[in-house]
Protein backbone atom coordinates (compact mmCIF):
# COMPACT_ATOMS: atom_id res chain seq x y z
CA UNK A 1 0.00 0.00 0.00
CA UNK A 2 1.22 3.18 -1.02
CA UNK A 3 1.42 6.28 1.02
CA UNK A 4 -1.59 8.11 -0.76
CA UNK A 5 -3.75 4.78 -0.56
CA UNK A 6 -2.90 4.60 3.62
CA UNK A 7 -4.12 8.35 4.10
CA UNK A 8 -6.94 7.24 1.99
CA UNK A 9 -8.17 4.68 4.19
CA UNK A 10 -7.42 6.72 7.12
CA UNK A 11 -9.90 9.13 5.97
CA UNK A 12 -13.36 7.69 6.45
CA UNK A 13 -11.92 6.71 10.23
CA UNK A 14 -11.24 9.99 10.48
CA UNK A 15 -14.55 11.56 9.43
CA UNK A 16 -16.72 8.57 10.87
CA UNK A 17 -15.20 9.57 14.58
CA UNK A 18 -16.02 13.39 14.03
CA UNK A 19 -19.50 12.56 12.70
CA UNK A 20 -20.54 10.13 15.50
CA UNK A 21 -23.00 10.50 18.36
CA UNK A 22 -20.77 11.43 21.24
CA UNK A 23 -22.37 11.86 24.56
CA UNK A 24 -21.27 15.53 25.94
CA UNK A 25 -18.02 15.83 23.71
CA UNK A 26 -17.16 16.59 20.64
CA UNK A 27 -14.63 13.88 19.46
CA UNK A 28 -11.95 14.28 16.30
CA UNK A 29 -9.04 12.88 15.23
CA UNK A 30 -5.52 13.93 13.92
CA UNK A 31 -4.29 10.75 12.12
CA UNK A 32 -0.77 10.55 10.48
CA UNK A 33 0.03 7.15 8.50
CA UNK A 34 3.48 6.35 6.82
CA UNK A 35 4.54 3.84 4.40
CA UNK A 36 8.03 2.11 3.26
CA UNK A 37 9.41 1.01 0.15
CA UNK A 38 10.67 -2.06 -0.19
CA UNK A 39 14.11 -0.71 -0.59
CA UNK A 40 13.66 1.49 2.81
CA UNK A 41 14.07 0.60 6.11
CA UNK A 42 10.63 -0.15 7.40
CA UNK A 43 11.18 -1.52 10.54
CA UNK A 44 8.68 -0.84 13.75
CA UNK A 45 10.88 2.10 14.97
CA UNK A 46 11.94 3.51 11.95
CA UNK A 47 7.58 3.44 11.01
CA UNK A 48 6.60 4.84 14.43
CA UNK A 49 9.04 7.86 13.76
CA UNK A 50 7.31 8.28 10.63
CA UNK A 51 4.12 7.94 11.93
CA UNK A 52 4.76 10.49 15.12
CA UNK A 53 6.11 13.09 12.03
CA UNK A 54 2.91 12.93 10.17
CA UNK A 55 0.65 13.03 13.21
CA UNK A 56 2.47 16.53 14.30
CA UNK A 57 2.09 17.53 10.62
CA UNK A 58 -1.64 16.96 11.16
CA UNK A 59 -1.45 18.99 14.29
CA UNK A 60 0.15 21.53 13.33
CA UNK A 61 -1.90 22.12 10.43
CA UNK A 62 -5.10 22.67 12.50
CA UNK A 63 -6.00 19.34 13.71
CA UNK A 64 -8.63 16.62 12.82
CA UNK A 65 -7.17 15.22 9.33
CA UNK A 66 -4.70 13.03 8.21
CA UNK A 67 -1.41 13.91 6.93
CA UNK A 68 1.19 11.28 5.63
CA UNK A 69 5.11 11.25 5.98
CA UNK A 70 6.26 12.84 3.21
CA UNK A 71 9.73 12.62 4.11
CA UNK A 72 12.72 14.42 6.24
CA UNK A 73 14.08 17.62 5.99
CA UNK A 74 18.14 18.03 6.33
CA UNK A 75 17.72 19.19 9.59
CA UNK A 76 14.99 16.42 10.69
CA UNK A 77 17.68 13.82 9.12
CA UNK A 78 20.88 15.43 11.39
CA UNK A 79 18.47 14.93 14.50
CA UNK A 80 17.21 11.66 13.58
CA UNK A 81 20.67 10.36 12.98
CA UNK A 82 22.45 12.36 16.30
CA UNK A 83 24.76 14.03 14.43
CA UNK A 84 25.57 11.03 11.98
CA UNK A 85 25.44 12.63 8.13
CA UNK A 86 22.21 11.79 6.25
CA UNK A 87 22.64 10.00 3.06
CA UNK A 88 19.65 11.52 1.04
CA UNK A 89 20.30 15.22 2.03
CA UNK A 90 23.19 17.69 1.43
CA UNK A 91 24.29 19.88 4.15
CA UNK A 92 22.24 23.55 3.30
Amino acid sequence: MDAGMAQRCAEPLRRALEQASWPDIEVTASIGVATAAADEDGSPDVMLTRADRALYVAKRDGRNRVRRFDGWSWSQCVARARGKNCSRHKRP
